[in-house]
């Protein structure tokens, strides 16, 4: 039994994947450039952010140049030994983990949101005087004396407490990522007193 082989079609398929293949590549280096590229964008957005916010301070940072001075101390290379991927200039309060503070936060909001939101029907299911207008204020203790919550100062002053305990301190610090041959080191420095806060291989 003989095969014949439609070379011509075979060819045909061979080229039409080639292009798919292709496209596609192009599309997923097209992903990565606009995904570096944002980050960049932010990146500024985030050192214009902390300039600002030195200068308000009066505060002086270092340049880059003498960050790379410092990594190289504190690593203990060469600075023209070393490949700086990244200087990073950011508020560590804000920075710490990722912002993994805010995230954690957030998520407590939301958790406490949505349990007020399921509670308030379970409470009337259960025959539960549902709150009025005034809410729980309205409502006395029992030896006759208003609630702690409605004896709580009102007004704008009332979320001043609240609001300090989230509000982040500012301390500038640079992030700096850089290698030594295949050997990746990670280092925080202030960015005002240049003292080196972490250092890791």
């Amino acid at each position: 039994m003989e095969f014949h082989i439609n070379y011509k079609a075979a060819a045909k398929k061979a080229g039409i994947a080639a292009v798919i293949i292709a496209v596609l590549g192009g599309a997923g280096a097209w992903y990565h450039h606009s995904q570096e590229k944002a980050i960049h964008l932010q990146q500024q957005a985030r050192t214009a952010l902390v300039t600002a916010q030195a200068s308000s301070r009066s505060l002086t940072l270092l340049d880059e140049s003498a960050i790379r001075s410092i990594t190289a101390e504190a690593i203990g290379q060469d600075e023209t030994a070393i490949t700086f991927k990244q200087i990073a200039l950011m508020n560590a309060a804000d920075a710490r983990d990722g912002g993994k503070k805010d995230k954690e936060r957030d998520k407590k909001d939301g958790e406490r949101r949505d349990k007020h939101e399921k509670g308030q029907p379970r409470d009337e299911q259960r025959g539960q005087e549902p709150q009025g207008p005034q809410g729980p204020e309205a409502r006395q203790q029992p030896d006759g004396s208003a609630p702690a919550d409605a004896r709580a100062p009102q007004g704008p002053d009332a979320q001043a407490p609240q609001q300090a305990t989230h509000a982040p301190d500012f301390r500038p610090v640079y992030r700096v990522n850089c290698n030594v041959g295949d050997v990746r080191y990670r280092v925080e420095i202030d960015a005002v007193s240049g003292k080196v806060l972490r250092a890791s291989v």
